[in-house]
């Protein structure tokens, strides 16, 4: 089955309202805070196990990437110029 590239954005672009103990009843929002609308939120849930290995891929790069500066920066003290 095809990976579905707009839920793995959903998953990659997913934080949870950290209000609250009962996961359940947790919201959805983009990392910018805009709240999942219904038709998101029902696509987030659409996920494939194939949906959701490409977007755990996307994330590993993504702390991949920010090691790689991270250690730059310690290295050399500065952030990494374009």
């Amino acid at each position: 089955m095809a990976v579905n590239h707009e839920v793995v954005k959903l998953w990659v672009d997913c934080d949870l309202d950290h209000e609250g103990t009962d996961w359940r009843a947790r919201r959805l929002y983009h990392t910018d805070g805009r709240e999942f609308t219904s038709a998101e939120f029902d696509l987030y849930f659409s996920a494939t196990a194939e949906d959701i290995e490409a977007a755990a891929d996307v994330c590993r790069a993504m702390a991949d990437d920010a090691a790689r500066m991270a250690a730059h920066y310690l290295r050399v003290g500065h952030a990494p110029e374009n």
